[in-house]
């Protein structure tokens, strides 16, 4: 994870670099987030290295998100990762991209949380 939004109802939204959302921690557990949602009512935000200066592949930056992602147990791949296959496929140039084609392969009828709508910047 790139940082950590705060919810206005105490929960908190782990989201990746490209800003979405990984992983939801509130008091009824920790759920995996669909990266086609776009989270509201974020009352902080919080980044787990400086932006534009972290380094990934060891440090403080991975050393406070791991810590974080051991802290709340943490341990299955989020689901952003799915969109993987998709990014082999024909026009597609983007995470953005990934995401979208995810989205068309799994929609259902599912309704949104309350705490989310559908984000428009990768379903467009």
């Amino acid at each position: 994870p790139y940082g950590v939004w705060q919810l206005t109802d105490e929960s908190e939204v782990l989201f990746s670099r490209d800003y979405l959302p990984m992983w939801r921690i509130s008091n009824d557990g920790t759920e995996r987030l669909a990266p086609w949602l776009w989270i509201k009512d974020i009352a902080e935000e919080n980044h787990f290295g400086s932006p534009g200066t972290a380094i990934w592949a060891s440090g403080p930056a991975r050393n406070s998100a791991v810590g974080y992602l051991q802290r709340h147990r943490i341990f299955e791949l989020p689901m952003l990762t799915d969109i993987m296959p998709h990014l082999f496929e024909p026009h597609v140039e983007s995470l953005q991209d990934g995401v979208a084609r995810l989205y068309a392969a799994r929609r259902d009828a599912e309704a949104l949380p309350p705490y989310a709508d559908l984000n428009d910047r990768v379903l467009a």
